[in-house]
C-alpha cells in the first residue's frame, strides 16, 4: 500500500521552525519539501523497504513505509534543511567582513545551526542503528525450545 509523502512532511515540519514556509503556497511548499525529501534519501543507509520507488507527481512512496522509516527520512530531511540554512549564512559571512559578521546575530545563528546539525547527525545515527537491529515488529522465535 502506498505511503503518502504527507506523513513524512508532517514529521519533518514538526521538527523545524521556518517562517519562510508561511509565505509560500501549498504547491510551492510541496515542491520544496519534495526536493528536500529526494536529497535526504541518500542518508538513509540500508533501508529494509525500497524507499527509492516513489512517485513525485502523486507525492507517495510506492511501498508501505513504517513509522521508523518515516522518522528516519524526516530526520534526514532536517539534515538537508539545516545544511541549506548553513550554506545560506556562509554566503552572508563571505559578503561581510569578519568583524561585521561577528557583531551581527548571524554568527550566533550559524553556531546554533551547526550545533543542531551535529545533534541531528547523532540522532540519525542512533535511529539507523536501532532500525538495523529491528525486525519490523515481527516476532522471531527461531532458535527457541531447541529449534
Amino acid at each position: 500500500m502506498p505511503t503518502p509523502y504527507s506523513q513524512v512532511f508532517d514529521s519533518f515540519l514538526s521538527k523545524i521552525e521556518d517562517s519562510t514556509y508561511l509565505a509560500l503556497t501549498d504547491p510551492e511548499i510541496e515542491t520544496d519539501l519534495t526536493k528536500l525529501l529526494n536529497s535526504s534519501l541518500i542518508h538513509f543507509t540500508y533501508p529494509k523497504v525500497d524507499i527509492f520507488s516513489k512517485d513525485d507527481e502523486n507525492l507517495e512512496f510506492l511501498n508501505d513505509i513504517s513509522y521508523s522509516e518515516i522518522e528516519i527520512i524526516a530526520r534526514c530531511m532536517v539534515k538537508e534543511w539545516t545544511g541549506r540554512k548553513i550554506r545560506n549564512i556562509k554566503l552572508i559571512e563571505q559578503a561581510l567582513s569578519d568583524r561585521d559578521f561577528k557583531l551581527t546575530s548571524q554568527a550566533n545563528h550559524l553556531q546554533a545551526l551547526l550545533d543542531l546539525q551535529k545533534y541531528n547527525d547523532s540522532e540519525i545515527e542512533n535511529l539507523l542503528t536501532k532500525y538495523s537491529y529491528s525486525n519490523n515488529l515481527k516476532a522471531d522465535y527461531s532458535g527457541l525450545a531447541g529449534d
